[in-house]
């Protein structure tokens, strides 16, 4: 199974631009789940998971997309939300607020192979850049949520934390970095590619995929989003890098 994350930047920086890029970059990754976060709804009648859904479904041969969304908790905020793509129907789909501002989590259960895979995503808050007195509580309350459950979990999503940080040492207790675990070490920034000038103190690696390392195991795990349009060294999917793990059942 491919499983992927991309947090889209929602519709700012060249989006029509961005678009075909974040369609063919998805095409490529041909993963069966997909975590979005900063999902748009402000690009017309459909939101922007939606609208690249549609779109990969109509270029692949594979089962399509189905999509997840769920908005932030107050609708005014920048208008956007995160959402699951999913080639594989969900059992379940659930969501919940977290502690702080306005941030949520959701999650998905499917069947794959006869055995229940839960599949989360979230994007945590962003500030204090250096402090982790938000994101961590937020950790803490999508862990018990997700270790509630009685079956295993990948938990993809935008954490706005550093590999070193409180808020990924507390998730790493229970659960392991599907690139870490490949590689050795996390990749040295998935924030930012070169569509948005760097600020120096938020260039780091923020973005994971992580997994329980009781009932699974991660083959393959790269980055994504890496390639700029052949006419502009500037113009990428996303502000961000994604990832893209294989990963298969012990």
């Amino acid at each position: 199974m491919k499983i992927a994350t991309l947090n889209l930047r929602h519709h700012s920086d060249r989006w029509e631009e961005r678009f075909p890029l974040v369609v063919a970059t998805l095409l490529n990754a041909n993963a069966d789940l997909v975590g979005l976060q900063e999902v748009s709804i402000k690009v017309g009648p459909k939101n922007q998971a939606q609208l690249i859904a549609e779109a990969v479904n109509m270029q692949s041969n594979q089962l399509p997309y189905r999509v997840y969304f769920t908005p932030t908790r107050e609708a005014t905020r920048d208008q956007e939300g995160i959402a699951i793509l999913s080639r594989l129907p969900a059992e379940s789909f659930e969501s919940i607020a977290l502690p702080g501002p306005w941030r949520v989590a959701q999650r998905i259960t499917i069947r794959h192979e006869g055995r229940l895979l839960c599949f989360a995503n979230t994007h945590l808050h962003h500030e204090p850049w250096r402090d982790e007195s938000i994101r961590l509580p937020q950790a803490i309350a999508l862990m018990d949520w997700i270790k509630a459950l009685p079956c295993p979990c990948v938990i993809s999503g935008d954490f706005n934390a550093e590999p070193d940080s409180a808020t990924i040492l507390n998730i790493k207790q229970s659960h392991r970095s599907s690139y870490e675990s490949v590689h050795g070490s996390e990749p040295d920034l998935t924030y930012p590619t070169p569509l948005v000038v760097p600020t120096p103190a938020h260039t780091n690696t923020i973005d994971y995929l992580f997994y329980s390392p009781k009932a699974l195991q991660v083959t393959a795990c790269e980055k994504i989003g890496t390639q700029s349009a052949p006419h502009d060294p500037t113009l990428y999917p996303s502000d961000h890098y994604g990832l893209c793990a294989d990963i298969v059942w012990l």
